[in-house]
């Protein structure tokens, strides 16, 4: 048989497609402009014969072809090595799929389940002649479009992924049908439209959408982690009973509940602080999760839906779908999340929680990190040398000077390695100051003295505030603001005993 597909790429592109969505206009969702595949004059005359020869694959059932999708072109995606690039994709369809689960105001349903979102990643290169054209036990319905194999049994095509899941090969010629039996395109869907809107009009949707682009942080791998449950639940393919058990997950995730008894009652606190205390949530709360250990310890359940009622011991009419209320609360949960994270972040809640020893010890383990290039190094001292300077007049008790010395001395020997020109003074007090003895306290802080009033008047601060000078500069100033007062005293001290 061989392989599936080759190692030797045919462009420089990748093509992300959502074959089930429709645009009316270019939209950027995470930085990645997406357009309708009815709209090429942009693309380089390759990228428009590779985007129309993918429309063409897309198919809705039997010979029903979409009309329109939408797509993106994006720099090649080696989808077996290229991860970082993949979790973002992965994270734009979790939103996408996540905004357009939006349930109705009334009824609750979701506007649209998780595979009307389906994602296909499309990477040129060559592909097997055994997958694309299959012999054992079938045969073609309709004269197939001639493909010619190299001497290794590999055609041109795309070595493609579905959903994350599901890897593929296809050539011209070949049809890409939904992940489930029917899908039913919705006549007011419009990528365009419709993330135009949200992006404007809803805080919480503007908030994920700017998540795609930030740094991972155990916050956003939180509430990402929790939608792919959410999404889960959302699936066409998940009947009731799983809806419930995938969406308790997501919803233990976002509220980042632990292990152990009481999971009912923990999440009711968790989410009555979120969303403050609202009659009969508990009631609900202790129905869902009484639905979930159904299912989980007795394969089924037959409580399905709310009993409304003021107490847990009573019963009353059933009334909406229990898993309808828990995908509303979801949502909220998300915002909330959402929300307290910006502000925890805009009021830098975070370093404020961290004190300056710690910041000098984590300046000496990047400092010590190998794997990293000096330039790398002074990208990640830089913000620790800001947050030091913004907090040295906070009273702190554990500051150790020995340590202080030492992360001085370590920054000083790093800015020399990395730094061709220097100004001869500069070049000297640096050279001191990484030379000192590391028993010799007063003579290190005699060489952070002479640094110290040399960079007072150095414009490099002002000309390269960034930069690995700039940075040490700021940060050995930082140190000599803590450790002065013992430099002065120990002189001091000697001073009066050779007078004696």
């Amino acid at each position: 048989m061989g392989r599936r597909a080759s190692s030797e790429q045919l462009s420089p592109y990748s093509f992300v497609v959502f074959p089930f969505l429709k645009t009316s206009g270019v939209i950027s969702i995470g930085g990645i402009d997406f357009r309708s595949t009815d709209d090429t004059a942009s693309l380089s005359p390759d990228q428009a014969v590779h985007v129309s020869e993918i429309a063409r694959m897309l198919f809705l059932q039997d010979d029903y072809r979409v009309k329109s999708a939408s797509y993106a072109t994006v720099p090649y995606v080696d989808l077996e090595n290229q991860r970082p690039l993949l979790t973002g994709l992965e994270r734009l369809q979790a939103i996408v799929a996540y905004c357009y689960a939006a349930p109705h105001e009334i009824f609750g349903h979701p506007f649209l389940h998780y595979e009307d979102a389906s994602l296909a990643v499309f990477s040129p290169s060559k592909v097997s002649i055994h997958t694309v054209r299959p012999e054992h036990h079938t045969e073609p319905i309709a004269p197939l479009q001639p493909v010619e194999a190299d001497q290794f049994g590999f055609v041109q095509g795309y070595s493609g992924l579905y959903n994350f899941k599901h890897h593929f090969c296809v050539v011209s010629g070949s049809r890409v049908y939904p992940p489930v039996p029917e899908i039913v395109l919705n006549i007011s869907q419009n990528l365009a439209a419709d993330f135009g809107q949200w992006s404007r009009g809803y805080s919480h949707y503007q908030l994920l959408l700017a998540s795609i682009e930030r740094p991972s942080s155990v916050t956003l791998d939180r509430v990402f982690t929790a939608m792919k449950w959410f999404n889960a639940a959302n699936s066409r393919t998940c009947n009731e009973e799983s809806a419930i058990v995938y969406l308790a997950i997501a919803l233990e995730t976002i509220l980042g509940l632990p292990e152990g008894k009481g999971v009912t009652e923990r999440f009711t606190d968790a989410v009555s602080l979120l969303l403050g205390r609202t009659p009969r949530l508990d009631i609900w709360a202790d129905q869902f999760y009484g639905a979930r250990s159904d299912v989980v310890h007795r394969g089924q359940t037959n409580r399905v839906r709310f009993v409304a009622s003021d107490s847990k011991n009573k019963g009353g009419p059933q009334y909406r779908s229990l898993l309808s209320y828990g995908q509303q609360v979801f949502r909220f949960c998300v915002e909330s999340v959402l929300f307290g994270a910006k502000l925890a972040q805009g009021s830098g809640l975070a370093e404020k929680l961290v004190t300056n020893q710690e910041r000098f010890t984590e300046v000496c383990s990047i400092l010590n990190d190998k794997s990293s290039s000096p330039t790398e190094k002074f990208q990640r001292i830089s913000p620790l040398a800001d947050a030091a300077d913004r907090f040295r007049h906070i009273s702190e008790s554990g500051l150790e000077i020995g340590a202080m010395i030492g992360c001085a001395r370590a920054v000083a020997q790093a800015v020399l390695e990395c730094t061709g020109s220097l100004e001869s003074n500069l070049r000297e007090a640096l050279d001191k100051l990484a030379r000192t003895d590391r028993t010799d306290v007063y003579s290190a802080l005699d060489a952070l003295r002479g640094l110290h009033e040399i960079g007072q008047h150095s414009s490099v601060v002002v000309e390269q505030p960034n930069g690995p000078l700039a940075v040490t500069l700021r940060l050995t100033d930082v140190i000599w603001s803590y450790t002065f007062w013992h430099y002065f005293s120990e002189k001091q001290r000697r001073e009066s005993g050779q007078q004696e």
